[in-house]
C-alpha cells in the first residue's frame, strides 16, 4: 500500500478514536470524537482488526479483505448476468486493486464491491420477490453506512434494473417494491 491522498487520514482517525481515553497518548485533549454516519466502512473492518493486531497488520488484513469483497462481487455479478460467462467475475479480479483504493478512499472501495454484489442479486432474478426486495433494502443501507455515494450509485442501478424488467403497467409498482 502506498500512502497517498485520504489513506493515512483514516488510519490516524481509527487510531486516534481508539485513544482518546489514554492520558499517554494525549489526543483526547485536541480531539473528539465525530459521528460520521455514513461512510464507516473501512472503520469497522479496520477499527475492529486494529484493536486486536498492530496497525500495519491490521491495515494489510483490511485492505487484502476489500479486494477479496470486491473480486466476490465482481465474480457474482459476472455469474448473475451470464451464468456461463462467470470466468469474466475471475478476469475482473486484477481490477480490484484500483484507483479508489489507491487514493486512499477506503470506505467507497468496500462499499463498491458490497454494490456490485448488491447488483448481482438484483440481477439473478428476473422479478424480485418481497423478500429479495428487502434483502436489497438491507444490502443498501448496509452499503450506505459503509460510504453513502457508493450506495446512491447501486440505488440507481437497482432502480434501473427493475424499471427494466417491469411490465409495461407496472412499472411504478416495481419502483415501489
Amino acid at each position: 500500500y502506498l500512502p497517498t491522498q485520504d489513506g493515512p487520514q483514516h488510519l490516524f482517525s481509527v487510531h486516534a478514536a481508539h485513544r482518546l481515553d489514554d492520558p499517554e497518548q494525549g489526543y483526547g485533549l485536541w480531539l473528539e470524537p465525530g459521528t460520521p454516519v455514513t461512510n464507516l466502512g473501512f472503520a469497522w473492518v479496520y477499527g475492529g482488526l486494529e484493536r486486536l493486531l498492530p496497525w500495519r497488520r491490521a491495515l494489510a488484513l483490511a485492505l487484502g479483505l476489500q479486494v477479496a469483497v470486491w473480486s466476490a462481487g465482481a465474480f457474482a455479478l459476472a455469474r448473475s448476468v451470464a451464468p456461463g460467462r462467470a470466468w469474466l467475475g475471475v478476469a475482473l479480479s486484477p481490477a480490484a486493486p484500483q484507483w479508489s483504493l489507491y487514493m486512499g478512499l477506503f470506505s467507497y472501495h468496500l462499499a463498491t464491491g458490497l454494490g456490485l454484489s448488491a447488483i448481482a442479486i438484483g440481477a439473478a432474478a428476473p422479478r424480485w420477490s418481497t423478500r429479495r426486495a428487502l434483502v436489497l433494502a438491507a444490502l443498501l443501507l448496509g452499503q450506505a453506512l459503509g460510504h453513502v455515494v457508493a450506495a446512491i450509485a447501486t440505488g440507481f442501478v437497482l432502480a434501473w434494473l427493475a424499471l427494466l424488467r417491469a411490465e409495461r403497467g407496472a412499472r411504478l409498482r416495481a419502483l415501489a417494491q
